[in-house]
């Protein structure tokens, strides 16, 4: 009896992996919102759910900050787009413009506007202990931000992100 519950155990991770990768594989990104309102209750859950990825001696290097503010949406528009403009014309250099080409896109990021609500996460490079004295962030630039966007992304698009029109 219980070779057949781990042999049907098995089986159920596989088509799980097999499921996921199929989902994965599908996955784009994606910069076209609708402007219909996201849950507070959804945004919350999923923070909560990212910010579980896996760190550096477990201190989750980052914040979350939520923008709802189509003023606030609208400033960091500006900002991005300005930076986006400088990589397009000197950071990027001519190749990789090219290979960006076919996906056309470019330095205009209107979704910034039109999404009804930014997540903005940003690394700590490091946190305070009780004594006020600074303890170090493990990983913060690399592998743990990176984790925590794949579960963030995921997470978006599993819920089908309540605002992509795809």
């Amino acid at each position: 009896l219980s070779l057949s519950l781990c042999a049907r155990a098995l089986h159920r991770r596989t088509d799980s992996a097999q499921a996921f990768f199929e989902q994965m594989q599908q996955r784009r990104s994606v910069r076209a919102f609708s402007a219909d309102p996201i849950p507070k209750s959804v945004v919350d859950d999923v923070i909560a759910t990212a910010g579980t990825a896996p760190s550096g001696a477990n201190q989750q290097p980052w914040t979350f900050l939520v923008v709802r503010s189509q003023q606030l949406r609208s400033a960091i528009r500006a900002i991005v787009e300005a930076e986006e403009q400088i990589n397009y014309r000197k950071r990027m250099g001519d190749k990789w413009v090219q290979d960006l080409a076919h996906l056309k896109t470019n330095w205009e990021k209107p979704y910034l506007d039109t999404a009804p609500v930014l997540v903005l996460v940003m690394k700590q490079v490091h946190g305070t202990q009780p004594d006020g004295s600074r303890q170090p962030h493990y990983y913060a630039s690399e592998v743990a931000t990176g984790v925590l966007y794949f579960y963030f992304l995921e997470l978006v698009y599993v819920l089908d992100s309540c605002a992509c029109v795809c």
